[in-house]
């Protein structure tokens, strides 16, 4: 079989094409003003170009091997299936912290593979120590942006970061505007697109006055169809200003939305942060499989409109919002602390290893999950519908000020009023370990923390989840290869492999 392949005179003409096409690449140098030195490849079709911010001797932009910083990295004629671009910083500057910053990218046209109605696009880009900022000091400047309309199959970099300043510019949370940095992702040629960074940063300003708000920067992640990995070791926010979790409000967020001219939705495999998490926020009109936090929450939400798989906490469930249609599994090692978690229909498990307060875990309620997602705003109450469980509810500690219901109307925001009504056939299993205290949610009935119209508590040793959590062995190391998607698995501190198959 294989020598008849080599003597085709059908197949030899395309081998030596693609061998070709394979050899194309364009190498870039540069050395940004803290003394970084970088490169930037691209590897099969395609042409690459970097442009430097402008100075006084230069008002074009600054020439590559002059030190200065990058606006923008434009990449065209890019194949889908062959086309890589990686990128590395060389040689630290002398006190750098080694991050070499990039104000824009682009991705422009390019060649289409033998497959027909395949988009254009890139393989891959993997640059892991550069990090998207403003690197423009003037105050008219376009805020910076990622924009690869075609796709790319993985997308590794070293992140984003609002705060960043280039020497003679404005802090972005001094300048009195919400700025936005958007990272615009079609759809690529697999249908799915993985994204791994080291560290998201965003931060806020605060109110000019008691008659407004906070004035908050955000980083969007906006992915067309199928999200496989979004993959981070920490996302960092101002924890005094808490973002709203939805477009334009602020944080970090995640969104994998509907492409249009197929009309795919977009479902997310795996979202995974190895460390502390805050003002982080994922979205998908459809199902998210796994959701993995390792370490603190602090203003976390997870929007799925067509259900969730497992959702885990290594630190514990803090200031978190779930807003979902179904869960298989919520788990924390530590307690829940000021949480929210709504489902449409059944949660089948949840385990929480430590005290339970001030959260409210809710199933069976019609939060019309779709238009949140459209409108990017939540409803001020949500109405209960029939035929909702908790199945099994393991508490190791506590429950202090915190409801669990299935299908429960409340009344007046009292689950424990006897106007409530409760839908048949919702029914709620519990263990706890510790003692309740609801006398401020439930005053009416202080030590019921659980309603639906059937309940069963028992109380006895609960055995807390084993989810990994941070710190690690590894502390801080970055995000392993580019070579994510099926076969994923956590390892050390914030880093996962790909399991050999």
């Amino acid at each position: 079989m294989s020598e008849s392949r080599k003597n085709s005179r059908a197949v030899r003409p395309l081998a030596e094409a693609l061998e070709t096409r394979q050899l194309l690449a364009a190498s870039l140098k540069g050395v940004d003003l803290s003394g970084n030195h970088w490169l930037l490849r691209l590897s099969g079709p395609g042409d690459l170009s970097v442009t430097q911010q402008p100075n006084t001797a230069n008002p074009n932009g600054v020439p590559l091997g002059t030190p200065g910083l990058i606006d923008t990295i434009t990449m065209t004629g890019t194949d889908p299936l062959h086309s890589r671009v990686y990128g590395k910083v060389t040689q630290k500057g002398s006190g750098s912290d080694g991050r070499v910053f990039f104000a824009h990218m682009t991705q422009i046209g390019g060649i289409s593979p033998n497959v027909s109605g395949a988009n254009l696009g890139l393989k891959l880009i993997d640059m892991p120590g550069f990090y998207l900022g403003q690197t423009s000091t003037s105050t008219t400047a376009t805020e910076p942006n990622i924009s690869i309309p075609q796709g790319v199959m993985t997308f590794r970099f070293g992140g984003a970061d609002t705060t960043y300043t280039p020497t003679g510019g404005t802090p972005l949370n001094q300048n009195a505007n919400a700025d936005t940095f958007v990272i615009n992702l079609g759809l690529p040629y697999s249908w799915g697109t993985s994204i791994v960074v080291d560290t998201v940063t965003t931060d806020a300003q605060a109110a000019s006055s008691s008659t407004t708000s906070p004035t908050q920067d955000g980083v969007e992640f906006l992915v067309a169809g199928r999200i496989n990995t979004f993959q981070a070791n920490q996302i960092k926010g101002n924890s005094q200003f808490p973002s709203s979790g939805f477009l334009g409000g602020g944080g970090t967020i995640v969104q994998a939305n509907q492409e249009q001219l197929r009309a795919l939705v977009g479902p997310i495999g795996f979202v995974q942060v190895g460390g502390n998490a805050t003002n982080f926020s994922v979205q998908t009109e459809d199902k998210i499989s796994n959701y993995y936090v390792g370490g603190i929450t602090n203003n976390v939400q997870l929007l799925a409109v067509a259900g969730s798989r497992t959702v885990e906490f290594g630190k514990g469930m803090d200031s978190v919002t779930i807003y979902t249609n179904s869960i298989d599994t919520l788990q924390a090692n530590a307690g829940a602390v000021g949480s929210n978690v709504t489902s449409g229909q059944q949660i089948k498990r949840v385990t929480i290893g430590g005290d339970v307060t001030n959260t409210n875990i809710l199933a069976g309620y019609d939060q019309k999950l779709s238009t949140i997602f459209s409108n990017q705003s939540v409803p001020t109450t949500f109405n209960a519908q029939s035929t909702a469980a908790i199945k099994n509810v393991l508490i190791g500690g506590s429950i202090k000020d915190s409801i669990f219901a299935a299908a429960v109307q409340p009344s007046n925001g009292a689950y424990d009023s006897p106007q409530a009504m409760f839908f048949p056939h919702s029914y709620i299993h519990a263990k706890v370990e510790g003692t309740i205290d609801n006398s401020t949610a439930a005053p009416d009935k202080p030590k019921q923390a659980f309603f639906a119209k059937q309940v069963a508590v028992t109380r006895g040793p609960v055995n807390p989840p084993n989810v990994p959590e941070a710190p690690y062995t590894n502390n801080g190391a970055p995000p392993y290869g580019h070579r994510v998607g099926a076969g994923l698995q956590p390892t050390v501190p914030g880093t996962y492999k790909v399991s050999k198959k």
